[in-house]
């Protein structure tokens, strides 16, 4: 889904890019964004008692933990 001015690029800058896109103010955006860091952070445990196996979450991990959305 496209989200910003850069497209599809899964990068916060770019999705605070187009926040009136989805009328909200910037700062709505920004706490939002930061709402989400923690329960996006335990995407490993949550996957994994979920049953999904070592192996397929491994192959999923660059989908939520990567170093480049905080840019």
């Amino acid at each position: 889904m496209e989200c910003g001015d850069r497209g599809r690029f899964a990068n916060a800058r770019n999705i605070l890019s187009q926040n009136s896109r989805f009328l909200l103010e910037r700062d709505e955006a920004e706490k939002i964004i930061a709402e989400m860091r923690e329960p996006v952070s335990q995407w490993y445990d949550i996957v994994r008692s979920a049953g999904v196996s070592e192996n397929d979450a491994e192959s999923i991990h660059s989908g939520f933990v990567y170093p480049g959305f905080s840019l």
